[in-house]
């Protein structure tokens, strides 16, 4: 439940706000204590609204199940494409599509962590790459699934963008110093990071109109969960999430090969090599092979690559360098074997057998973690995170939000927040200086509060404010003040007042929403107009 608990808590607000019939979530007012923690603005919820949708026809557990499974198949769909455009190679493509997917760390962030972001972003880390591949050295017309790439990673996970981002830099400037780059690839490069804007800027404008200069208080930027190659190479070799060596924080045997021995096949192909050499050097940078903790009380590596949090982050994106290598030298082993396409279906065959049995090896901890507890979560405290040795189902699935997340349950608080932050989740309401009861209700980017007072009051409610919180008295809009724990404070007349306390997303938040919107049309626009254009030729 390490992450788990957050990303549920997130989707259940979107839930309930659907059912409520308001499609936009900015803030928490069902879920984090009704804080109004506004994680929803600076953390992508795109693909949190088909886990939301789900809940409409299924029970939650079920819905969870088949979010997770779809992602596990559009990343097997997402592998193949991408390498079967790389490689024209149908073999190595299916080859490199179950090496991909299966990855133990994959399942590590979907099956065991609940590190749900980081889950989905791993699917279409294959098409930022081999978007960029194509705007540098492949067919330069295909930029436009760079754009396509990056903006599903900018739905997915920012920390990913992030990674991703720095990745393409380097190896553009790799390009740049080894080869000539031409006017036109560089003016196809443009036109990706154009079109990716387009299509994804809305994403970034409540960074823009509510974090930047607000006091916010980001997660820090620290290095954490530090592994020692040994144990990578060890965890790798138990080959299963949530064992005892980094829960499955690894590459698994056939990578951990590849890893080892991977540089005698691939020394005479410069882009398996390069593949090679990138998924090696992730690998040995995800561990303590680097002295993280030393780096970490230096400003300029924090400033820079600090944001990544834990350096084992880098192991999806080893994983998919190292997959390309590990399905090379399978398809040239095979390749060197036999010409038949009906043995080379044998291998697939056999590879697919194999590849089944070490998911279910590999799960297995989870597995027995969920059949061999019998403690099942009851109605927590608000300031009571989630234990590690419960059980949850459909029917005990809501107690889930009535206490804290086990992590981010204070993301983007602002910083005056974090500091009273038990007060907050505990819904405090002050008056005066003095506790208040009063009656409090819900709705979707709002909460409701019946004040009576018989005289002139000052309140500090419960609910963090943000450059876009909006608050009404009895129907009219009324002005506030940021109080000394970060939340709203206003002045009450004597009297019977009903607050609300909202929150208004920008004029340019819409209006880029709108702008993606007509991209997307154009490209799908365009893109029939090329095949009926094909089709008449």
């Amino acid at each position: 439940m390490s992450d788990s608990s957050f990303h549920l808590t997130r989707a259940n607000e979107i839930y309930q706000n659907l059912k409520q019939g308001s499609l936009f979530t900015f803030i928490a007012t069902h879920g984090f204590n009704h804080t109004g923690v506004a994680n929803f603005l600076f953390y992508p919820t795109v693909f949190l609204y088909p886990l939301a949708l789900l809940r409409f026809v299924f029970n939650p557990i079920t819905s969870i199940y088949i979010w997770v499974g779809m992602f596990l198949f559009l990343t097997l769909v997402i592998a193949f494409y991408s390498m079967l455009d790389f490689s024209k190679s149908f073999f190595r493509s299916f080859i490199f599509a179950l090496i991909y997917a299966l990855v133990p760390y994959h399942l590590y962030l979907g099956i065991w962590n609940g590190v749900y972001g980081e889950y989905v972003a791993y699917t279409f880390i294959p098409l930022v790459f081999l978007g960029l591949y194509h705007v540098l050295w492949g067919n330069e017309n295909k930029w436009l699934i760079l754009s396509i790439g990056m903006t599903l990673l900018c739905f997915s996970h920012i920390l990913s963008v992030y990674i991703a981002t720095f990745l393409c830099i380097v190896l553009f400037l790799c390009k740049v110093l080894t080869q000539k780059i031409s006017a036109r690839r560089l003016i196809n490069l443009l036109k990706s990071v154009f079109v990716t804007v387009l299509l994804a800027g809305w994403e970034f404008v409540p960074f823009l109109t509510d974090y930047l200069g607000q006091n916010i208080e980001a997660p820090r930027e620290q290095f954490w969960f530090l592994n020692g190659f040994n144990d990578l190479v060890n965890g790798s070799f138990q080959n299963t999430v949530g064992g005892q060596i980094n829960d499955g924080r690894t590459l698994g045997i056939l990578l951990m090969i590849t890893l080892f021995i991977g540089i005698v096949f691939v020394k005479n192909s410069g882009k398996e090599l390069s593949c090679y050499i990138l998924g090696t050097v992730l690998a040995i940078l995800s561990t303590t092979f680097v002295d993280w903790k030393s780096l970490s009380h230096n400003t300029l590596v924090l400033n820079t690559i600090g944001n990544i949090q834990f350096p084992f982050r880098l192991l999806a994106f080893a994983s998919f360098f190292l997959a390309i290598s590990a399905s090379y030298i399978i398809f040239k082993v095979v390749q060197g074997l036999t010409k038949s396409t009906y043995k080379k279906g044998l291998v697939v065959f056999g590879f697919v057998l194999i590849s089944i049995t070490g998911y279910f090896g590999t799960v297995q901890p989870a597995l027995s973690r969920i059949s061999g507890k019998v403690n099942y979560l009851g109605v927590m405290k608000p300031n009571q995170k989630v234990a590690d040795n419960v059980v949850i189902d459909k029917y005990n699935y809501l107690n889930l939000f009535t206490g804290s997340t086990n992590t981010g349950e204070e993301d983007y608080f602002s910083k005056d927040a974090t500091k009273s932050a038990s007060s907050i989740l505990d819904g405090k309401i002050i008056a005066n200086g003095k506790s208040l009861r009063c009656q409090r209700k819900l709705y979707p980017n709002m909460e409701k509060y019946w004040i009576n007072t018989d005289k002139m009051t000052t309140v500090d409610l419960p609910i963090i404010a943000y450059h876009g919180t909006t608050v009404k008295v009895n129907g009219c809009p009324y002005s506030y003040k940021i109080s000394q724990r970060g939340t709203v404070k206003i002045i009450l007349g004597k009297g019977k007042n009903v607050i609300d306390v909202g929150y208004k997303a920008s004029s340019l938040y819409y209006g880029m929403l709108i702008v993606t919107g007509i991209t997307i049309m154009v490209l799908l626009g365009k893109g029939i107009w090329l095949i009926l254009k094909n089709k008449i030729a």
